[in-house]
């Protein structure tokens, strides 16, 4: 079942409706209690399945405005307090600044810390991204998504190190 009709359904639960075969309404409470866990499981898979959607789209400022607006924007908006204290003055390939705000917003979700630091500068081919603050080494996830880009990523004593190639 798609997300919109499961939307359907729900609201369909409110104001009396028959969906897919399910009789819905106040006055048939028992008709629909039985499907009630197959509706739910729909609505979890549903959530599932935005999440990895979602979980490819980078904001629309970092293709627009580039890394540094993005993370600006994201440190306006983020819970914890996020320095940025230097940032490469060029622009940098889509795929780099692409790679490297994934550091960045992983990092905030799995391993929050009072505040994060986040320094950048394009040395050569290669940008060198350090977020000092992580109280966590990185996941396994953000490794491989970073080797994917040929890069390197390094933990030591709540310094995260990331090195991403700009070609």
């Amino acid at each position: 079942m798609s997300w919109l009709r499961l939307l359907g359904a729900v609201v369909g639960v409110a104001s009396g409706v028959v969906v897919d075969g399910w009789a819905f309404g106040v006055d048939q409470p028992l008709l629909w209690l039985p499907d009630l866990d197959r509706l739910i499981g729909a609505a979890q898979q549903s959530l599932i399945d935005l999440r990895e959607l979602a979980h490819g789209i980078f904001p629309t400022i970092l293709e627009e405005s580039g890394l540094e607006a993005a993370l600006w924007t994201l440190a306006d908006q983020a819970g914890t307090v996020i320095q940025i204290d230097a940032m490469p003055h060029r622009w940098l390939p889509a795929a780099t600044e692409q790679a490297a705000y994934l550091v960045v917003t992983e990092t905030l979700t799995t391993a929050p810390s009072a505040g994060l630091t986040v320094r950048a500068s394009a040395l050569g081919d290669v940008l060198v991204l350090q977020l000092d603050g992580p109280k966590a080494a990185p996941t396994q996830y953000l490794l491989d998504r970073i080797g994917a880009a040929d890069g390197t990523l390094t933990y030591h004593d709540g310094t995260l190190h990331a090195e991403i190639p700009c070609g």
